[in-house]
């Protein structure tokens, strides 16, 4: 069975081409898999000088379709080796020219901001021919360190049977505009270690890829803010403020201030930790020296979103406790006031019964007086 085949003019040339990429000169070789069987990674790549021995560093992986390339300073006589599971051998030599004409594909300059949990596009687009068919079309994500399909697409439908485990049911195209050249990539539920770069290959009757930078946020919650400890302070004694905000990315900034709004961050201990999602928690620590009617405030800033969360606490009354000389103060005063109201009480209640006794000494002579004139006036009668 025909596992590969070559394309090309001149002997043994395999659709070989020329790229100039700044002062490098890539070249390229295209072996054409026969069936979608013998589609990578089955296959694998050398590359030698034109004297048969091998050069100093590996080439790349082949692409799924059976493409590969090397980067040289110089010289336009080389060979590439392509091994077709382990079967079939055949040699590419190449002339000194540039292609003929190289797809442009456009994706952002920019990285892609995605937020955790949701969806991302990432986008990638190329301007189609006016006779162009999706069964001419061979798509390829993968991610640019690690070469890992995202997701592949070739002969009008996918080709996931090596996607990578970790994108399984999270990719997809935007199929209704294929046919117009979007060949952008929906990936669902984002993680955190989804971030990195993303390369795009496109192929068609030319071949070109691009990459695209993923960047993944998440918001941090509200502060929250304690005082340690939180009760029974003097004025002048060292508390500590702690600050606690979770379930951000990426390592969130950290800003204190006092009451007048200066930056006081210098006093603090700050430890960031990633949970298991790799989202991270910021616990941050302030020491300060106790001050009546103080605040501080914690602002908590993600760099990615631009993202700002604040809290603060004020150090109050309930917060403090009285010192020992201001304590027997108190308690002398409260001494001395209810003295004062009970002599009070007393000396009104004494005022009370005088009153009451000179007004019955008064009522008791009135009597007797009447008397007195009673009688008189009954023996004057007789």
């Amino acid at each position: 069975m025909q596992l590969a085949r070559c394309h090309g003019t001149g002997t043994r040339l395999a659709a070989c081409r020329d790229t100039l990429v700044g002062i490098a000169l890539e070249h390229w070789c295209h072996l054409a898999p026969s069936s979608p069987a013998t589609v990578l990674p089955r296959a694998g790549s050398t590359w030698g000088h034109g004297t048969g021995s091998p050069l100093p560093s590996p080439a790349d992986l082949l692409s799924p379709w059976g493409e590969t390339r090397l980067r040289v300073l110089g010289g336009c006589r080389w060979r590439i080796k392509e091994v077709l599971l382990q079967v079939l051998t055949t040699t590419c030599f190449y002339p000194c020219h540039p292609p003929a004409g190289a797809m442009e594909i456009q994706v952002p300059d920019e990285p892609v901001v995605a937020l955790f949990g949701r969806d991302a596009t990432l986008r990638c687009s190329f301007s189609p021919e006016a006779n162009f068919s999706l069964d001419d079309l061979s798509l390829i994500w993968q991610l640019t360190d690690t070469k890992r399909l995202v997701h592949s697409f070739s002969g009008g439908q996918d080709q996931l049977a090596d996607q990578g485990g970790g994108y399984a049911n999270r990719t997809a195209l935007f199929y209704d505009q294929l046919a117009q050249g979007n060949v952008s990539l929906l990936l669902r539920r984002v993680e955190i270690s989804d971030e990195g770069s993303f390369t795009c290959f496109v192929r068609v009757r030319d071949y070109s890829s691009a990459a695209v930078t993923l960047q993944v946020a998440a918001p941090y919650s509200k502060p929250n803010m304690n005082l340690e400890p939180n009760k029974d302070l003097k004025p002048g004694d060292l508390a500590a403020v702690t600050c606690h905000a979770s379930r951000g990315y990426p390592e969130a900034s950290v800003l204190w201030q006092d009451s007048r709004g200066s930056n006081i961050t210098e006093n603090i201990t700050t430890s960031q930790v990633a949970n298991e999602e790799g989202l991270f928690d910021v616990h941050s620590v302030l020491q300060v020296l106790v001050e009546p009617s103080s605040t501080y405030s914690c602002l908590v800033r993600n760099p990615v979103l631009q993202q700002e969360t604040h809290a603060s606490v004020t150090i109050t009354g309930q917060h403090l406790a009285f010192p020992a000389v201001a304590l027997w103060l108190t308690v002398g005063l409260a001494i001395c006031v209810v003295g004062l109201l009970a002599v009070l009480v007393y000396v009104c209640q004494k005022k009370i019964r005088q009153s009451r006794e000179e007004e019955e000494e008064n009522a008791e002579g009135a009597s007797s007086t009447c008397h007195r004139g009673n009688a008189k006036h009954f023996d004057t009668q007789k």
